[in-house]
């Protein structure tokens, strides 16, 4: 069933939120898929499409907890076309959680250039939030960048646990 980026309650274009700010022209969407839990994400640029991508895996790890942006990791990946840059970005999100215990509640000042992806990831120590996150893994499959009209569009999967009680060693 879709659903909209939760942040956003209206069509202004920023909601304040605590100690950041959504932007809210971004969206993200999750989608029908076999085994998994595939995302599409939107932008009307592709910097804003990763961005709202991030959005969906923050809360496809962590649901509505929200996360307060108190530390900031910089995310600097390579890639050799936009796809190996989104697969870049998310995979390494999910390592700050997995290796460092970074929650992360939104990037800022993401930059791509199709060979380089440059962003900072606000967010918190994961110890302070309960939550219990099913993705297990970023997947290159069913994954798609296109740009339609104006606008652009990303979809992706995530690898999850079918057992609800596996949250993969996280909290």
């Amino acid at each position: 069933m879709p659903r909209r980026n939760p942040q956003c309650f209206s069509d202004s274009s920023a909601t304040l939120l605590a100690d950041y700010t959504v932007d809210c022209r971004m969206s993200y969407e999750f989608l029908s898929h076999t085994a998994d839990l595939k995302i599409r994400a939107r932008g009307k640029e592709l910097d804003g499409a990763f961005s709202s991508a991030a959005q969906g895996l923050r809360e496809a790890i962590a649901g509505d907890v929200q996360v307060k942006a108190r530390m900031e990791k910089e995310i600097d990946v390579t890639g050799f076309d936009n796809e190996s840059l989104l697969y870049g970005l998310l995979d390494e999100l999910l390592f700050l959680l997995d290796s460092d215990g970074f929650l992360f509640s939104h990037v800022e000042d993401l930059e791509s250039d199709g060979q380089r992806l440059t962003a900072k990831a606000m967010g918190d120590n994961a110890a302070s939030y309960k939550f219990s996150n099913a993705v297990k893994a970023v997947t290159y499959d069913d994954m798609l960048i296109v740009k339609d009209g104006g606008n652009w569009s990303v979809e992706f999967v995530l690898d999850t646990a079918n057992d609800s009680s596996d949250s993969g060693g996280r909290v």
